[in-house]
């Protein structure tokens, strides 16, 4: 099935709502995720907007350019057992170049879970990436290592640059994917910070207004080692809308969950640790599909040093 095809087979799903009371009392491990109320809830208020700026290259017959999709939601396909949170970085349509990098950090998968009628929040992923860029259409997969690409060894840091023309730069978490709970799930939530900065400045400097979009999303695999094949072994759980990405720090995200579940986070905040979202990739195996079109097997040479060099690849080799 080519990407185009892919493209436009994704169902618009709708949230699951539950009914229960909050907790009374946040876990004694628990930790808050340091995102306001407000922002919590925008994450689903996107879920009903066209995208900020439309991603430069995007065929319009894919659906996901122009506004967020939701297709599996926290519906988890029969037999599968794995998840991973993912994120692209695309240029805003009609801009190619910039004289900015674009920083992200604090890249966060959590899970709500239901058990004995109590919903609770856990951490499934965090921290460094691999990714690669793509052309934008997702075409055959084609993918490079980007023009430049640097993360401090596990800061959860990374500075990257694009290619000018229909490029994006697609990535996942280091750590590889992480084996779903076993309980049932009443929401999912990918978040990440980003921001520009100027080249000129090495990375220092906030940016300009504009030039980038950013979307957030989520996969479930059918378990944790699993090749890609023609998305029989993965499925998007959600494809989040396309936001500007500015100079200052900002966060982005993607939900599942309802209202309610986010003022839980919110209120109570996540557990750190579950018998059964651990992980079972220690290699750097791609862990995503791009916007369930695409996917690599990368490994990545990182840095320890506070200087941007010229360039810094990833070295990338597909798997299908």
């Amino acid at each position: 099935m080519n990407t185009i095809n892919r493209g436009l087979i994704f169902g618009i799903g709708l949230f699951a709502s539950f009914g229960f009371s909050l907790n009374a009392n946040a876990a004694p491990n628990s930790q808050k995720l340091g995102i306001s109320q407000s922002q919590l809830q925008q994450f689903n208020i996107d879920q009903t907007l066209s995208s900020e700026a439309y991603p430069q290259g995007v065929p319009t017959n894919y659906g996901w350019g122009g506004h967020p999709w939701m297709h599996a939601g926290n519906n988890v396909p029969s037999s599968f057992t794995a998840i991973t949170g993912w994120a692209q970085i695309m240029w805003a349509q009609g801009i190619t170049s910039s004289n900015d990098y674009v920083q992200i950090q604090n890249f966060k998968t959590l899970i709500c879970t239901v058990s004995n009628g109590a919903h609770s929040w856990s951490l499934l992923q965090q921290g460094d990436i691999d990714g690669s860029e793509f052309d934008s259409d997702y075409v055959n997969n084609v993918n490079t290592p980007p023009p430049y690409f640097l993360q401090i060894t596990n800061s959860g840091l990374a500075t990257i640059g694009i290619d000018t023309g229909n490029k994006a730069f697609h990535y996942w978490y280091k750590q590889g994917r992480v084996l779903l709970p076993s309980t049932n799930i009443c929401g999912t939530l990918s978040v990440l910070q980003a921001r520009t900065v100027t080249k000129a400045s090495g990375g220092t400097a906030p940016g300009g207004n504009g030039a980038y979009v950013i979307s957030v999303g989520g996969d479930y695999w059918l378990n944790t080692m699993a090749a890609w094949n023609q998305n029989t072994t993965n499925t998007s759980i959600d494809i989040g809308r396309f936001k500007l990405i500015t100079g200052q720090w900002q966060w982005f995200g993607v939900s599942t969950a309802s209202d309610t579940d986010l003022l839980n986070l919110y209120q109570y905040g996540y557990t750190t640790s579950t018998s059964t979202s651990t992980s079972t990739s220690t290699s750097t195996s791609a862990n995503t599909s791009a916007n369930t079109s695409a996917n690599t097997s990368a490994s990545t040479s990182t840095s320890t040093s506070t200087s941007i060099p010229t360039k810094k690849y990833i070295r990338i080799k597909t798997i299908y």
